[in-house]
């Protein structure tokens, strides 16, 4: 199991790495002349925890009439 979440984890970095020079391209090339009067703004987004410390349980205790 360990192995596949690895392989599976490489693979979406590869596919957010493509994705990303994907969209450079298409930006390149389809607002060339935009692409200079456009502003850039920097956003401060508070951290929204440690991922690694959060989880998803396996099963729920849901109580009858609650769903």
């Amino acid at each position: 199991m360990n192995d596949v979440v690895h392989a599976l984890s490489q693979v979406s970095g590869w596919f957010i790495i493509f994705s990303q020079c994907c969209m450079i391209a298409l930006l390149d090339e389809f607002m060339k002349d935009v692409k200079d009067k456009l502003k850039m703004q920097t956003l401060k987004v508070k951290s929204q925890g440690d991922i690694n410390s959060s989880y998803i349980p396996f099963f729920v205790d849901v109580k009858k009439g609650t769903i």
